[in-house]
């Protein structure tokens, strides 16, 4: 029978392969699992040949994804001597039990996919994994991820999403020594640890792509207290064959003009993406959602020729950011900053890319 991985009620935006290390707790149910099975595979690698079978039949006849995981790990781990499957099954486990959602197992694909050990290295789709499991509030992925960003010996380095992944790890209550290992690695390559975005809500996210009224999108999300305060998404839109890129946020105060959008890189050098002219204002509208919040929206169509340069920059860019004007800041003529990480799922990106030609 399929055994589903719970998730988390709030979304939010030492390298071991499989490991049943408990340092950082899960959702309550699922803690629960990850410790019996943890249990399991120790006894297993103490060849226990009752908890071998238990553990096997539970993960190879039963699919269990966090005995897949374990199972995975006493493949893996020399010291339990394990010899009955091959590596590469373990490495079928743990990719199954990633796919069936569990934090733990898609943490350790990311890591493998990093280092390329026993797959094809594919730092693309390690990011994916990585940002799945936090957003299933696993903020060990987030710590994983910041020591890459920081250390760059398997990823390029990058600062400025270094910094993020500190406060997202923060965010999603990750184990306090992790904290100030990543911490003090920022701090020794004089990276700075304040809060990056004070005013936003970067670290608090969630990405997928859906089909809204035909469009197929790639959207992320900031939440406040459990609430979506504003949203960032690229679509196509197949009717008219046009690639879309937007923004809304939840306020009263109605955007009046529309100045430009960039794209962070992570060195704070901004780079501009050509957009299609916003006559008479056209790519600004205003509505409510279901609860009747006011919604300001920006929509805005990308030139042809410029499509998949902008997509590549969106898809790797550290932060986005769409300057504009609001009824409120027209009198002393200020210009109002809607700044937003870009943690972008890569498959959806890909998929908007395929169909975007």
């Amino acid at each position: 029978m399929p055994y589903p991985i719970l998730h988390a009620a709030r979304l939010v935006l030492f390298f071991a392969i499989a490991t049943p290390a408990l340092a950082e707790t899960l959702e309550p149910q699922l803690q629960e699992q990850r410790e019996y099975y943890s249990a399991l595979s120790k006894r297993a690698c103490q060849e226990d040949r009752g908890a071998i079978e238990e553990l096997r039949s539970k993960a190879m006849m039963e699919n269990h994804p966090v005995a897949m995981n374990s199972m995975a790990w006493l493949i893996l781990t020399k010291k339990c001597n394990y010899k009955d499957y091959p590596q590469s099954a373990a490495v079928d486990l743990q990719y199954g039990s990633a796919q069936a959602g569990y934090p733990i197992a898609l943490l350790n694909y990311a890591k493998r996919l990093t280092k390329g050990l026993l797959v094809v290295q594919d730092h693309d789709y390690a990011h994916d994994y990585f940002y799945r499991a936090m957003r299933q509030q696993y903020g060990g992925a987030a710590i994983a991820l910041g020591l890459e960003y920081v250390s760059g010996t398997h990823m390029p380095k990058n600062p400025t999403r270094a910094r993020e992944m500190l406060h997202l790890a923060l965010e999603l209550g990750a184990d306090g020594k992790d904290i100030e290992r990543l911490r003090d690695q920022l701090e020794q390559a004089s990276i700075p640890t304040s809060r990056p975005h004070p005013n936003q809500h970067p670290w608090s996210f969630t990405q997928y792509s859906t089909h809204f009224s035909g469009m197929r999108m790639a959207y992320w999300e900031y939440f406040d207290r459990g609430l979506p305060l504003g949203r960032v998404f690229v679509g196509v839109d197949p009717l008219f064959n046009r690639l879309l890129l937007g923004m809304s946020v939840v306020s009263a105060d109605p955007i009046v003009r529309f100045f430009d959008v960039h794209v962070d890189p992570g060195n704070g050098d901004l780079v501009q993406i050509p957009v299609m002219s916003c006559q008479q204002d056209s790519c600004i509208t205003s509505d409510k959602d279901a609860a009747g919040s006011q919604i300001q929206r920006i929509v805005l169509t990308l030139p042809r020729d410029s499509r998949e340069s902008s997509l590549e920059a969106i898809k790797a860019g550290a932060a986005i950011v769409f300057r504009f004007q609001t009824r409120a800041t027209t009198s002393n003529a200020q210009a109002r900053t809607f700044a937003f990480s870009l943690f972008g799922s890569h498959e959806a990106m890909e998929m908007l890319a395929e169909n975007s030609q």
